[in-house]
């Protein structure tokens, strides 16, 4: 059974498993991260150099930092962690000797808190002999270590001559036979004992202990299902299916809402849609995972309000009101910064606002998090109803433009201005405000004259600026820029309670100024089509493949309208949903979308609910670790290097796919660069056809791509190809994520930092140029905190030239009252700019930690069990359960979780009692239990209890593991995922000036 056919099995052949295997990649990702860079040379990460204890103090740290933002429902970062330390777990059973010890089964110790190795080689003491085979990197070498080692059961590692700890370089120490690494990017295999023993790879060529290498996968894969089960037990299941975006939901929505003086009408609609969708909570087959609320005033933004239904929102919402604002512009990229902070992958984000943007310094923060999270952003600007556009405090008119730079601000504008000028400011020299503060309409200065003639100019082209950065913003993401009036505002805010489940997108094309004939297959998978359209419209018609053809601009229709359904309606968006299933086959093939626009651009996007979707990720070769890898690419791919597209189509398994017959990357302008019968876009010039090496992929493809010609504007991936019942399909990436550029950002020591309360924490970050600069080019670098903790950097601005590189600090001042506990992660991203070109960007992931660490793990001890004897066959078990006694103890933090797999649902206690007792009761059936117990400072104790197999255990079919529990289909899919890191990890390894001090950002209230 495959990872995918699980998964249909369990939810059913229609669910979308494009977010459970976005997750994965991640997780996944994360353990090859684990072999770049200097993170990959240092030996305390992968078990190298004998360094048993220090690897483990490593793993241990991870942990709590994992335990702890697990727990607060960082699901990004604990991804991240958990994949760097499954990529460690799986490095022991490969780089060190437990496999060579004869030991029959994995090391249950490793990684677990309190846990140590302890018959370890001495320093000085031999531990491989010669292997004049192995020298050359090429050659195997079976029996190199020494037999006194095999025979005492003393554990070691290779060395490696690459080694780097602390910055400083490490190899095998003189005058002593210590065992090598060995393979050829290892160094020290031709000094004292030549060869090596690591057992990475089944081919001589790159592991000398090859033949070893399948004993060494069954190990790491069983040590990294019970670690992954530890972390299940760690956090529960509820917490444990989240990290892995199980069962299918919708998005969660997330709301960031702008609560000044002018947005009364739109938290009133807001507070109406809210209702409704707590009214129809209960009857959503999947509701949405997470709903998330951020207010944002002038100058406070904040707090984030997060809740798995959206009932808590709605009594927030009840609570505010629009008040205040002072100027115009509010921070915008501020609040949409902690809402994507706390919003976890894959979400959908609605900003609903009137106020240009006072913070665009973060808009390239905003979208790097936005992007590494596949969050969905949607702007809803208002204007006012009597305007013909985004005007007034948006894009304003030509002949207002040209009346302000001549300095004649109309009447009723220039009344405003002078008011924002004079109040509270009285002059006495001329006696332009009385002594309270009120200002004389009838006196006028030239001074004034000259200030609001500056304002005004200012202020228009922030405007411009706000409006492209939501568009961009919009569009770079897979939303859209949604124009709304105060008057159909409680229609607009009806997007929110139309379907969020998991789309994926047929057509999706920006920036139509003309008529335009958009022609899109439509595949058997399908289930649901959602056509939405953004923008002023003359003429807006849908055409099935039955010649049936819809009014998408008449609320009402006289054609044959089964199945269609107008969700959304208002003269600047219009949002359809056309059900499939009730139309029937006939409306498989090729649709026609025909819109006209009145006042252009017009934006369209085609979605559907279905299983196949489209899930592409780039990355880039590393060469020059010491275990060449494949590194997912960070915002932007470098010209000049060699890129690679990995194309997952998800649902392949199940769909019954023919082949794939072309893929695309396309332009900045969507679909209209590549594809369409109706001209427009920039054809050849914006797109990209892809040879692809197989036509019927089975799950992953890896595709490379001409770096030096990649598109030098943001870029999506997509494919067409036929399915199994001969319907033609196409399918898009989301959004436009990716661009190429001249320059990378990396943080060398790994995306994983930590620090306590009130640390000032160093962090290394490498600038790099590209070999396509044939000038030096100058880098201007910024960088910032999702929660505006205070950056800087120790310089603003670089200058490089080809192929060169620079090492730049970025200082974080962790808050003194951020809590390890409640708030225990943040973001830093950081971004360089070239003079001309693209922003480069990158993002870790910043972690605090208890200044006073409690590092004694709880205790989990088996007071007495009940026996399953003569109940151990399937006619039989059935009959008896048992019962374990347990008891907990820590004396510092005292206990906060215990949990066990296969569940049981112990009692509640208060969270920090240093003693608990419980029981365990299972049936004789499921005679394995691992019970895990967790301290407040998340170190962890693990009773495993064993009480008799069952002699014999009746196969179950694939039918009837759906009807079983939730943890048969976790260890299902924990098998599969172990099965892919492993088989990622081996294909991987075949290939080859200062900055200003930051203001804490508008007071965040968090």
């Amino acid at each position: 059974m495959t990872l995918e056919e699980a998964y249909a099995e369990y939810y059913g052949s229609s669910a979308s498993p494009r977010p459970f295997l976005h997750s994965l990649t991640t997780i996944v990702d994360a353990t090859a991260e684990a072999d770049a860079g200097v993170l990959g040379a240092d030996p305390r990460y992968h078990f190298g150099n004998e360094r048993f204890s220090e690897s483990q103090e490593v793993l241990a740290g991870r942990w709590r930092r994992a335990m702890a933002a697990g727990t607060a429902g960082n699901q990004a970062a604990t991804r991240h962690l958990l994949g760097l330390s499954l990529a460690a777990i799986q490095d022991f059973y490969s780089h060190t000797n437990w496999v060579e010890l004869g030991n029959p089964t994995f090391n249950r110790d490793v990684g677990i808190t309190g846990k140590d190795f302890f018959n370890v080689a001495g320093p000085r003491e031999n531990t491989c002999s010669d292997c004049p085979e192995g020298a050359d990197g090429e050659g195997s070498c079976r029996d190199n270590l020494l037999q006194e080692m095999v025979g005492g059961g003393t554990l070691t590692s290779g060395y490696s001559g690459e080694a780097i700890v602390n910055g400083q370089k490490v190899g095998k120490p003189r005058g002593v036979d210590k065992c090598s690494h060995g393979g050829p990017r290892d160094g020290s295999r031709v000094e004292g004992a030549r060869g090596g023993i690591n057992k990475d790879l089944p081919t001589a060529c790159f592991s000398p202990h090859h033949h070893l290498h399948q004993q060494a996968a069954e190990m790491a894969v069983e040590a990294s299902e019970y670690y992954l089960n530890l972390v299940r037990g760690s956090l529960g299941d509820a917490s444990f299916l989240r990290l892995l975006a199980l069962p299918p939901t919708s998005p969660a929505i997330v709301l960031v809402v702008d609560t000044t003086d002018s947005m009364g009408s739109q938290l009133e609609a807001l507070r109406h849609s809210l209702a409704r969708l707590a009214e129809g909570y209960d009857s959503l087959t999947h509701p949405p995972s997470q709903y998330i609320l951020v207010p944002f005033n002038d100058p406070l933004y904040g707090p984030a309000i997060v809740s798995d239904r959206p009932h808590q929102l709605q009594q927030t919402l009840n609570q505010l009101r629009a008040t205040g604002g002072g100027d115009e512009a509010e921070p915008v990229l501020s609040a949409l910064s902690l809402a994507l902070h706390h919003a976890p992958p894959q979400a959908r984000l609605y900003l609903f606002t009137d106020a240009t943007i006072k913070d665009p310094e973060l808009y390239e923060a905003v979208l790097t998090l936005a992007l590494e999270k596949d969050i969905m952003i949607t702007p809803f600007i208002t204007r006012p109803p009597h305007l013909g556009g985004i005007r007034g405090r948006f894009d304003l008119s030509e002949d207002m433009e040209e009346e302000e730079e001549e300095g004649n601000v109309p009447a009723e504008e220039e009344e405003e201005k002078v008011d924002e000028w004079s109040w509270g400011m009285p002059d006495l020299h001329n006696n332009t405000a009385g002594w309270n503060g009120a200002p004389n309409r009838n006196l006028r200065d030239p001074r004034a004259q000259m200030d609001r003639n500056r304002r005004q100019v200012d202020r228009s082209k922030r405007q411009v600026d706000s409006l492209s950065q939501y568009t961009q913003m919009a569009w770079r993401t897979g939303g859209q820029l949604v124009e709304a009036t105060r008057d159909n505002l409680e229609e607009v805010t009806r997007i929110l309670e139309t379907g969020h489940y998991p789309q994926a997108v047929l057509w999706r094309e920006g920036d139509i100024v003309s008529e335009r004939r958009l022609q899109f297959p439509v595949d058997s998978l399908v289930g649901e089509l959602t056509v939405a359209l953004t923008g002023r419209l003359n003429t807006a018609t849908l055409t099935s493949p039955s010649d049936t053809t819809f009014d998408l601009l008449a609320q009402t229709t006289t054609t044959d309208d089964k199945g269609f359904t107008v969700q959304v309606f208002t003269p600047y968006y219009v949002q359809v949903l056309i059900s499939l299933q009730e139309r029937g086959a006939s409306e498989y093939g090729e649709w026609t979308l025909r819109v006209v626009p009145s006042v252009p651009p017009v934006n369209v996007l085609v979605t559907a609910t279905t299983s196949l979707d489209l899930l592409p990720t780039l990355y880039t070769p590393d060469h020059s670790a010491s275990q060449p890898s494949l590194q997912r690419v960070q915002g932007q791919a470098g010209i000049g290097r060699d890129t690679y597209l990995d194309l997952v189509l998800t649902g392949v398994d199940t769909a019954g796919l023919r082949r794939v017959e072309e893929g695309r990357l396309l332009g900045s302008s969507g679909s209209s660069s590549s594809i369409g019968s109706g001209g427009g876009g920039g054809g050849s010039q914006d797109s990209s056809i892809l040879s692809l090496p197989t036509v019927s992929p089975r799950r992953n493809t890896y595709i490379r791509l001409p770096s030096r010609t990649l598109p030098s504007h943001p870029f999506s991936v997509a494919v067409e190809g036929v399915d199994g019942r001969g319907h033609r399909f196409r399918r898009e990436s989301s959004g436009s994520g990716w661009e190429s550029g001249d320059a990378h950002v990396s943080f060398p020591l790994g995306r994983d930092i930590w620090g306590p309360p009130g640390a000032q924490l160093r962090v290394p970050v490498t600038v790099y140029s590209s070999a396509s600069f044939t000038t030096p080019v100058t880098l201007f670098l910024s960088a910032h905190d999702a929660l505006g903790i205070p950056v800087t950097l120790d310089k603003q601005r670089v200058t490089l030239g080809r192929n060169e590189s620079v090492t730049v600090v970025a200082t974080v001042s962790l808050d003194p009252q951020m809590s390890p506990s409640t708030q225990p992660t943040t973001t830093l991203t950081v971004t360089a700019t070239p003079t001309q070109g693209r922003t480069a960007r990158s993002l870790a992931y910043v972690s605090a930690t208890p200044r006073i660490t409690d590092l004694t793990p709880p205790t989990c001890e088996v007071v007495s069990k009940t026996s399953c004897a003569n109940h151990q066959t399937p006619d039989t078990c059935s009959i008896l359960r048992w019962t374990a006694d347990l008891r907990f103890t820590d004396y510092e933090t005292g206990i906060f979780s215990v949990n066990s797999v296969p569940k049981y649902d112990f009692p509640l206690f208060n969270t920090g009692q240093q003693v608990v007792r419980m029981s365990y009761l299972a049936s004789c059936c499921d005679p394995k239990a691992t019970i895990t117990v967790r301290d407040a400072a998340n170190n962890i104790a693990v009773c495993d209890i064993d009480n008799g197999g069952v002699a014999e255990v009746s196969k179950l079919s694939t039918g009837a593991i759906a009807g079983i529990s939730v943890g048969v289909i976790v260890l299902v899919i924990l098998l599969a995922l172990l099965a892919l890191i492993l088989l990622r990890r081996h294909r991987r390894s075949r290939k080859e000036s200062v900055t200003e001090v930051r203001r804490r950002r508008r007071m965040s209230v968090e």
